[in-house]
């Protein structure tokens, strides 16, 4: 093999890729940041305003008390980052879906077979991904079983928020077990309702998918990289 050409599979994407992931997703990282300081700095001007109106009006009966007056500021300004935080994941379980799709369209390309992974019968998009990338592209993912098994429980708690409003019913010991261990995000025994507290649960999510999707990705380059029906033209008669 030419030393001025060191690339030789089709799948060296896989290896080059990898990096890009954590850009893909750091915007929604920004957003969340940014996100925490806006409702941060929304709470401390309706203090402010809340400890102004008390100090102004202490001597003036017929005017409604601060609480009364600012009631639907610190309603809102309590609830948004509970709905933020739930969004935000969503969208951001969504991205690693996609990301997972497009994995598996370009393993596809490279090897021309004509059936995707959406093509395939049963199961959600992730488990579909998964029989694709072991039964068609023949790919083994037993190392990446324990990321899968954590992906899992986040996927639980996607599904919770999409279809039932947040509610986790039925027995889910190994998932009390993970949300007890779990920065972020709380379940409320007596009503099943689960509560993303914190953007910490969402950015933690996010590099877990990050860097479930680049080990897979060296997975595919690794197990794909010497075999011959997937060389460059260059490399086949080299």
């Amino acid at each position: 093999m030419s030393a001025s050409r060191p690339v030789k599979s089709k799948y060296h994407f896989f290896k080059v890729s990898q990096p890009s992931y954590e850009f893909k997703f750091d915007p929604i990282k920004s957003f969340l940041n940014k996100s925490e300081q806006m409702i941060l700095d929304q709470q401390t001007d309706i203090e402010k305003r809340f400890k102004q109106w008390v100090e102004k009006y202490k001597n003036y009966p017929d005017v409604p008390e601060a609480p009364d007056q600012f009631y639907d500021e610190l309603n809102s300004n309590s609830i948004f980052p509970y709905i933020l935080n739930q969004s935000i994941f969503i969208t951001a379980y969504s991205m690693y879906e996609y990301e997972l799709f497009s994995l598996c369209d370009y393993c596809e390309n490279i090897e021309d077979i004509g059936i995707v992974a959406k093509d395939l019968a049963g199961g959600n998009y992730i488990e579909k991904c998964k029989k694709y990338l072991t039964k068609v592209i023949h790919i083994d993912m037993d190392n990446l079983e324990e990321q899968g098994m954590i992906l899992k429980k986040y996927q639980s708690f996607r599904n919770s928020f999409v279809h039932k409003d947040g509610i986790l019913k039925g027995s889910h010991r190994d998932i009390l077990a993970f949300i007890s261990k779990t920065d972020g995000i709380s379940f409320e025994v007596e009503t099943n309702q689960l509560t993303i507290e914190s953007i910490v649960f969402v950015k933690d999510f996010i590099d877990v998918c990050t860097n479930y999707l680049i080990d897979l990705s060296n997975e595919i380059y690794s197990q794909k990289k010497d075999d011959p029906k997937f060389f460059l033209d260059w490399a086949k008669t080299s």
